[in-house]
């Protein structure tokens, strides 16, 4: 543990954080079992929003430590503009929720019997309900459309446009391209799912999204301590992001329609048609308002998409973990991480990660007791080859762990809504 602390951290806050971030994502989901929401209803507003702040402080405080200014292309470990675009995705999924969180609970006290008007009468004749969902879809798009144009201005001024964030990074020799692909195919996926969640889910499916984007600055962390391999950030990061589709299954619920629907023409706008994000989220958004018009108009048919929509879902989570087999695949110390998107770079970026692991070892370790600092070096080297054999296993736990709360959570869903 003493590792995964640094000088660079006063009092530790970062850490301390991250520690408290990654309670409340297992109390989340815990709460999910148990009543079948992330943020029941019962829960008071005030302490929904204070354990969303605690993420938006763990990713404002990540500013405070320092990072090799160079991009290590062997390894996946944090970088500035992954931490700017991190951060800005993150705290997006945070403010979606937390608008979420404050509209459900003004629409409960609208709907009771004579809650609207003492405090809010309506406008131009829209009933105080329609006008507080206009004024929560209106400020959504508004945080989305300000999280694309700030990371499109990290990209432009830290970042390369040819080796983007994703589909950059390094993967282990055991992936085939075949393997990559896909893996980059369902990250991409799940960047546009996880912005249309922002934009038009509900509280509990918003803040799913978190569970992928934490994980991956974690482990890239554990990465650049020796505590980890890419082996172990894909498993990881995977499973995080397999986290949503997992609830989307036990739940059951008919935004799924819409919310799938909305995220796969997202992504075939951008990535197919290649039009920009200005165009792409207002016309999800209206889209997500005739799609739930129109479910609301005819329950039958709502009823029989909800159950493709459901299908479709489970197909995408065992497509996923079919496709994720590779992580699985025992792994050599011999084996060194690659990246198939490097090409010809890799001799330049290997000059580049030497540099930067010096650096890093200056900062850390004293100028003196030079045979210390050797033993050390190679006790570090002895435990990653012995990290990189169990890298497997990890990944594999890892995984089975989650399928088994996904098992669990969708066992226990279905006697809450009294199918079982």
């Amino acid at each position: 543990m003493a590792k995964l602390f640094t000088g660079h951290d006063p009092n530790h806050i970062h850490a301390v954080l991250g520690f408290l971030s990654l309670l409340h994502l297992m109390f989340r989901l815990a709460q999910f079992a148990s009543t079948g929401r992330l943020f029941p209803s019962e829960e008071p507003l005030a302490v929904s929003l204070a354990c969303l702040g605690v993420h938006v402080l763990l990713h404002s405080s990540s500013f405070l430590l320092p990072l090799p200014a160079r991009r290590n292309f062997r390894s996946p470990m944090i970088w500035p503009e992954f931490r700017a675009h991190n951060a800005v995705f993150s705290i997006r999924q945070c403010i979606g929720t937390g608008v979420a969180l404050c509209t459900e609970a003004a629409l409960r006290q609208v709907t009771a019997p004579g809650g609207a008007s003492s405090w809010m009468p309506s406008v131009l004749g829209a009933s105080p309900a329609m006008v507080l969902q206009c004024a929560s879809a209106l400020v959504r798009l508004a945080v989305v459309l300000a999280a694309a144009q700030l990371a499109a201005e990290v990209t432009r001024k830290m970042g390369n446009s040819e080796h983007r964030t994703t589909n950059a990074m390094p993967y282990p020799a055991t992936a085939s391209a075949t393997d990559v692909q896909n893996t980059k195919v369902f990250y991409r996926q799940c960047q546009f799912h996880a912005t249309t969640l922002a934009l038009v889910g509900s509280s509990d499916f918003a803040f799913l999204p978190l569970y992928g984007l934490e994980s991956a600055p974690f482990m890239m962390t554990l990465v650049r301590k020796g505590l980890a391999s890419s082996l172990g950030y894909h498993a990881v990061y995977s499973t995080g992001l397999i986290i949503p589709y997992l609830v989307f299954t036990a739940a059951k619920k008919l935004e799924m329609v819409s919310l799938s629907l909305n995220g796969n023409l997202a992504r075939m706008a951008r990535v197919k048609g290649g039009h920009s994000h200005n165009a792409i989220w207002p016309a999800i958004l209206l889209c997500h308002t005739v799609v739930t018009s129109a479910l609301a108009a005819t329950p039958t048919g709502a009823k029989v998409l909800l159950n493709l929509a459901h299908l479709a879902t489970f197909i995408v989570t065992v497509q996923h973990f079919w496709e994720a087999k590779w992580m699985l695949l025992p792994t050599t110390k011999q084996e060194k991480d690659c990246n198939p998107a490097q090409g010809e770079e890799a001799t330049a970026q290997q000059q580049d990660t030497k540099e930067n692991h010096h650096a890093e070892r200056q900062n850390q370790l004293a100028p003196a007791n030079t045979n210390k600092k050797r033993e050390q070096h190679k006790q570090q080297s002895n435990k990653q080859a012995l990290l990189i054999s169990t890298d497997p296993i990890v990944a594999f736990g890892v995984v089975a762990l989650f399928g088994a709360i996904g098992t669990g959570i969708a066992l226990d869903s279905r006697r809450i809504a009294g199918d079982l």
